[in-house]
């Protein structure tokens, strides 16, 4: 049996009151989330590549079919297959498991043009940014120690 599906059949004995029950129980949901990040991950990475499934599933030696589940995240990964999928992406494993829900999305979609950027560009830009970073920080200090 499925370890997730026997999870959600005894979710009742993880529904108790106990900070140890609600913490085993919020882990569980959150290792059961990541099935979806990563579906989401697979089909983001692979339509940027403008790679349809079939082109992906040919090139990661997948059937179409599993790899619909995992981009709907109706199938718990194994390894084995995100290591396939990540080889014909040409991407690091653990991009896989980048959460990149809305809040994050801004962010990496400006840390993506930043690395677009000609390598002078990017190096002044970053420099900029440490720059403007340490006042930031100095002066959250100063007013720390106002307070």
């Amino acid at each position: 049996m499925d370890v997730f599906k026997w999870l959600l059949k005894h979710e009742n004995w993880f529904a108790g009151t106990g900070s140890v029950h609600s913490q085993v129980r919020m882990n569980i949901f959150a290792v059961m989330e990541i099935d979806k990040i990563i579906g989401q991950n697979i089909k983001r990475i692979r339509k940027s590549q403008g790679l349809t499934q079939k082109m992906l599933c040919e090139k990661a030696d997948l059937m179409q079919a599993r790899l619909s589940e995992l981009e709907n995240g109706k199938t718990p990964p194994n390894v084995k297959t995100l290591e396939k999928v990540a080889a014909a992406l040409a991407i690091p494993l653990a991009e896989l498991f980048r959460d990149t829900t809305k809040a994050n999305q801004s962010l990496l979609d400006k840390l993506q043009a930043i690395e677009a950027l000609p390598k002078e560009k990017r190096k002044s830009l970053l420099m900029t940014i440490d720059v403007f970073l340490k006042e930031h920080n100095a002066l959250k200090r100063g007013r720390k120690k106002n307070e």
